[in-house]
């Protein structure tokens, strides 16, 4: 059965969930959103700082850590930001760090934002 986790990040308005959880599985896509519900369009590195942090809280949220991604999937609007992102990957996970696939794409669902996270990974559920 499929839940969603009650993630603290702010409502965007549209029919999707931050995060959803089956049978111990997380799932969940972040973005550089504020918690007032505003969008992080600015400098790249910080968009990817918040979307991390928003990452981890999505974690905490389902009971689990950063450590317990198990698959991340980084989209990045130019391969430009790739250092940047390493440096923000080494702040917010250690070894044994998950599995990573980065992938450049043209554009984002809302202008300005470089970066968008989806992520799985298994959470022991009590």
């Amino acid at each position: 059965m499929k839940t969603a986790v009650t993630t603290g990040l702010p409502e965007l308005g549209l029919p999707l969930e931050w995060a959803t959880i089956s049978n111990g599985h997380l799932y969940t896509t972040v973005v550089a959103v504020t918690p007032e519900g505003t969008l992080e369009t600015g400098d790249p590195l910080a968009q990817m700082d918040l979307t991390f942090a928003n990452l981890k809280k999505v974690c905490e949220a389902a009971g689990g850590s950063l450590a317990d991604l198990n698959m991340v999937q980084v989209f990045l609007t130019d391969i430009k930001y790739s250092a940047q992102l390493n440096d923000v990957w080494g702040k917010y996970f250690e070894a044994p760090y998950p599995n990573r696939a980065t992938i450049v794409v043209s554009g984002m669902v809302a202008p300005g934002l470089v970066v968008e996270v989806c992520a799985q990974g298994h959470i022991e559920q009590n």
